[in-house]
């Protein structure tokens, strides 16, 4: 198996000491990469600091996540669900798969016109949402 770089696998190259020089050259390769950069950047905008997550208002902090059921006989396996934080509703919604536009059919659907329009900072989101309105 050859050398991951940190732009591929989120920085699990530290194997041993004596490779620090092959770990700090790819650690400038990697700031000097356009691509790596750009990435970066995008990823920013969204920290939540660890602990609990915790809303000042109502539509701050939205959760979501995918957890998977046995498979059904109509091949549906995903359950999409979304809680709004500040005031704890939960909603789980079965979807066909995990893709970006599954999220973005159930939110027009079942999220949106029932608390109110929400926004993701992932590259995907925005655009796969603007375009479905």
């Amino acid at each position: 198996m050859g050398w991951l770089s940190r732009c591929e696998d989120g920085g699990s190259l530290y194997r041993s000491n004596k490779h620090e020089k092959i770990t700090h050259d790819i650690q400038q390769d990697c700031d000097k990469c356009h691509r790596c950069q750009t990435v970066k950047k995008l990823c920013l905008g969204v920290h939540q600091p660890p602990g609990h997550l915790r809303a000042r208002a109502p539509l701050e902090v939205v959760a979501m996540n995918f957890t998977k059921l046995e498979h059904s006989t109509d091949g549906i396996e995903d359950v999409l669900i979304l809680t709004e934080v500040f005031t704890k509703p939960t909603v789980a919604i079965v979807t066909k798969d995990q893709s970006c536009m599954s999220v973005v059919k159930v939110l027009l659907k079942e999220w949106i016109p029932t608390t109110g329009f929400l926004a993701d900072s992932t590259p995907t989101m925005p655009s796969a949402l603007r375009l479905k309105l």
